[in-house]
């Protein structure tokens, strides 16, 4: 999950990751999240 996030560079795809993990309860909601956002 981290590597992924790592070779993102799109800083709009970065910002949506980054507004809905804080809202994450968990690891796999996190997880989930970051799988769920396109060309991330």
């Amino acid at each position: 999950m981290r590597e992924k996030v790592k070779k993102c560079t799109n800083l709009d795809v970065l910002d949506k990751i980054m507004n809905k993990i804080y809202t994450a309860s968990s690891l796999e909601d996190a997880r989930a999240i970051i799988e769920g956002v396109p060309g991330a």
